[in-house]
């Protein structure tokens, strides 16, 4: 019985040392996941704060992009009217100089 007395506290005894071993690796876990977490939340803010920074880039270059495409439509649009113009003027100058030949010829 003295065997069985002395068997049953040497695994009494291990078994509190393998149950104390497990806590300390669950404390070692617990500080890891905690760690973990605190990190998570941190690069969860971040993408939060870029997530925002990439839609208002977006709004502020689709709006650029439109305001450029005006500036070319009108830019386009008025190279065009004063190349009618120029194209108008020579004409004009032309028939002014072809009149004034004719009418010095008229003259002479």
């Amino acid at each position: 019985m003295a065997a069985l007395g002395s068997d049953v506290q040497s695994t009494s005894v291990e078994l509190v040392s393998v149950i104390e071993r497990m806590k300390e690796r669950k404390t070692w876990l617990d500080e890891q996941i905690s760690t973990e977490e605190a990190e998570q939340e941190r690069v969860l803010a971040e993408m939060r704060s870029m997530q925002a920074r990439l839609a208002l880039l977006k709004e502020s270059l689709a709006k650029k992009h439109a305001v450029r495409a005006e500036l070319e439509r009108t830019i386009t649009e008025t190279y065009s009217a004063f190349k009618n113009i120029l194209d108008a003027s020579k004409k004009l100058l032309s028939t002014a100089k072809e009149e004034s030949s004719a009418l010095k010829a008229q003259i002479d």
